[in-house]
């Protein structure tokens, strides 16, 4: 089984430089840009870590890069896959074997063409450990040889069958971005990531939509169009992205309506821009189903007791999943029965009724899980010892905190003691890899692709992935190989659909809910189509009634 792909949410000179690129771009002919001059779209993420296309690992400096550089293939808002460098593309009958082929038509911002050259020298590079790329040994791993067949076919052999190739190591918001190789590739590998073309706006070379004018890092970044891009001339004229590190800012931009694109609107002010006005007079909101979830993992391996699935049962259904979405997020989720989101292909609605809430069949389960109580009302086990778990979760998140309580309470209500035990995140992360917690409140983002193996799989426990919790299932094991290693996305749905049924038999913790987040768009703004993988999908079809 393979690594987690990416782990994003848990984060001088312009004017010369920018009259180069335009000479540069004019020189391949075309028809003159399209967009109002005067037209700046404004939108907000929080800050991200880098706009480096080959280092940034939070999903803020993925959102900009998109906007600057392009994948092979490109996620559509259904989830599956469409054209982005590549035109087409085929997988082998034994998915070890992928190709692709390059549209020609596409042109890196300087006017060179982009060739299979680049993408060679992209991928070899990433698989390198001295790039600098957080994912070289996931590379590495996978891709056994990448060759240039011509100039504009590619060819990957992989180490393994990969059913998840192209979310996982292809797509845009797989960290796979491709590189100028003519630019780069006399560089020595370890001095590539500090390369003035992937970090200054001046100089970067890339093929989107959007170049880069100025970048003040923690600040903002504001961006022109390129008028040559190959997927169509954008209508937009500059696009401007301020970085906020406090969700109370964005509220506020939004009671001023200075911003065109919000893509995920505070929590804490939902209600209160909800019932303004004059804000909803200027903003459409609208709910969107993410690609992650919540659960409560819980740890095989420190609770040994919990091999017994009636103690499973037992404890999800004591705990009022609909409460706490409804009450804690403000009806800000969608109730989760496994690990896959129903806005994913793969989602299978058949076991959606899940553990329902229900205190007297949570304690029904305790009982023929051998437990019984005492006078004092607490779960004891047949030595008499009270059940009693810690909760580990992050301390930086008011909401987790409530879910913690909500849990807490309901667990409590049918004798089970539960500590809450509240921990900074690098702390939070560090008792997740030792095993130190009874059950911990987690978050995990998927990409398009909703393999499941760095976190179920049985040889996913750390170091190896992330199934912290030490879950053993030899149906969920075979079931994640065969999803792995089939090429068929008909097939590797069925097997999805079976994997979801095995999991609500033989649960590895309490799903709790999928984020349904608000995002708004002022109803000037035309073009604009929400994606659960990415922030900003499509940008150069978007356009302003109102130029300014």
């Amino acid at each position: 089984m393979r690594g987690p792909r990416r782990l994003w949410k848990q984060v001088a000179g312009v004017v010369g430089g920018l009259t180069l690129l335009a000479t540069g771009c004019q020189s391949q002919g075309g028809p003159a840009p399209t967009a109002h001059p005067t037209t700046t779209f404004q939108t907000v993420l929080y800050v991200p870590d880098t706009i480096n296309p080959l280092q940034t690992k939070s999903v803020w400096g993925a959102d900009v890069d998109d906007l600057m550089f392009d994948s092979l293939v490109t996620v559509r808002p259904d989830l599956t896959f469409g054209p982005d460098l590549a035109e087409r593309w085929q997988a082998s009958a034994d998915g070890k074997v992928w190709t692709f082929w390059l549209n020609p038509k596409a042109r890196w911002w300087d006017g060179h063409p982009v060739t299979a050259r680049d993408v060679v020298f992209t991928y070899q590079l990433e698989s390198n450990p001295q790039s600098g790329f957080p994912w070289a040994a996931n590379d590495r791993a996978t891709i056994a040889s990448v060759v240039a067949k011509g100039n504009y076919q590619v060819e990957f052999t992989l180490t393994h069958p990969d059913g998840a190739f192209l979310a996982n190591f292809a797509a845009q918001n797989s960290g796979n971005w491709i590189l100028p190789a003519y630019l780069l590739e006399k560089l020595p590998v370890d001095q590539v990531a500090k390369s003035p073309y992937l970090n200054n706006p001046a100089d970067m070379v890339g093929t989107g939509p959007f170049q880069p004018v100025n970048y003040h890092p923690n600040q903002s970044i504001l961006l022109r169009a390129n008028p040559h891009y190959f997927l169509g001339f954008p209508k937009l004229a500059r696009l401007s992205i301020q970085f906020v590190a406090q969700s109370d800012t964005i509220a506020a931009e939004l009671v001023r309506h200075s911003l065109d694109l919000v893509p995920q609107v505070p929590q804490s002010a939902e209600k209160a821009l909800l019932q303004d006005s004059a804000t909803t007079s200027a903003y459409r909101f609208a709910r969107g189903i993410r690609l992650s979830y919540r659960y409560v993992m819980f740890n095989f391996q420190r609770l040994p007791a919990l091999a017994n699935r009636w103690l499973r049962t037992g404890l999800i259904q004591a705990v009022d999943r609909q409460a706490i979405v409804d009450q804690v997020l403000g009806h800000d989720g969608v109730v989760a029965n496994g690990p896959i989101p129903p806005v994913s292909w793969a989602y299978n609605p058949a076991p959606a009724s899940g553990w329902a809430y229900s205190p007297a069949a949570a304690r029904q389960d305790l009982a023929r899980a051998g437990y019984h109580w005492n006078a004092q009302g607490q779960a004891v086990d047949s030595s008499n010892r009270p059940l009693r778990l810690q909760l580990v979760i992050e301390s930086n998140r008011a909401a987790y905190q409530n879910i913690a309580a909500v849990i807490q309470q309901d667990l409590g209500a049918i004798g089970v003691g539960v500590e809450v035990r509240a921990l900074p995140p690098p702390a939070f992360v560090q008792a997740l890899e030792a095993g130190d917690f009874d059950l911990a409140l987690v978050g995990w983002t998927l990409t398009a692709d909703p393999d499941q193996g760095p976190l179920f799989a049985s040889n996913q426990v750390p170091p190896a992935g992330e199934n912290f919790g030490h879950y053993h299932s030899p149906t969920v094991d075979r079931l994640l190989q065969a999803e792995e290693t089939s090429a068929s996305q008909s097939e590797r749905r069925q097997i999805f659909f079976e994997l979801q049924a095995a999991m609500a038999k033989d649960p590895p913790g309490i799903f709790l809910y999928f984020p349904d987040d608000y995002y708004a768009v002022k109803k000037t703004v035309q073009g604009y189509q929400f994606n659960p993988d990415m922030d900003f999908y499509q940008p150069w079809k978007w356009t302003l009634t109102a130029p300014r």
